[in-house]
């Protein structure tokens, strides 16, 4: 997991970073004489789409947080879309560009060419981005921690050395699950006692009589 995690802030940099360039070559490509888009692609997708999902990134990097993650998966997503619109809109106005007075839109061309390679840039890493902030809502909860109850009488190991011992395993957030006592090892009524009657007490006779003459 910390790897993912890592990797979530290197990516959030490269995101930030590509979300202000694009904006800043779009409006230097207006320095030019060529044809530009009135939509203005690079500009709205990367301050709306590639900056937040490289800062939500950062964050997610940083604290793991499940809620943080699945924000920036949905961004991340998101940002796909808005770089293949970057692209699409980079490549028609290139081949504008080089279709007409292509001579004289060298600087213009230069920077579409820059803006298109930057968009396959963030394009594969909303990619990464998504599959690792999959993987970080999908990071395994705390489990419970669970206790024995038994009884045992004493013994260490009721199951092994008492086999009539009863044995437990409970999660301390359920209620304790139904006990009754089994039968007691060892112990059993015997027959009942055949016709019993006292006898002489052992040991004790009653002194002899002296015989008178």
């Amino acid at each position: 997991m910390a790897i993912y995690k890592a990797l979530m802030k290197t990516i959030g940099a490269i995101h930030i970073v590509d979300g202000i360039l694009l904006p800043i070559l779009w409006g230097g490509g207006l320095a030019f004489p060529g044809y530009y888009s009135a939509v203005a692609a690079p500009v709205w997708c990367g301050i709306l789409f590639f900056i937040p999902a490289g800062i939500l990134g950062i964050i997610a990097g940083n604290t793991g947080n499940r809620g943080v993650a699945i924000a920036s998966l949905v961004l991340n997503v998101i940002g796909i879309v808005a770089a293949i619109i970057v692209i699409i809109f980079g490549a028609i106005i290139t081949h504008a560009d080089l279709t007409y007075l292509k001579y004289y839109y060298v600087g213009d061309v230069a920077l579409d060419v820059i803006i298109i390679l930057l968009a396959l840039l963030e394009l594969s890493l909303c990619i990464v981005g998504t599959v690792y902030s999959a993987r970080i809502t999908q990071k395994p909860t705390a489990r419970q921690a669970r206790t024995v109850v038994y009884s045992g009488g004493g013994v260490a190991n009721p199951g092994m050395q008492n086999p009539g011992a009863q044995v437990q395993i409970q999660n301390p957030a359920q209620p304790v699950q139904g006990q009754y006592p089994g039968p007691a090892q060892g112990q059993y009524p015997g027959p009942p006692a055949q016709g019993q009657y006292p006898g002489p007490a052992q040991g004790q006779y009653p002194p002899p009589q002296e015989q008178k003459y």
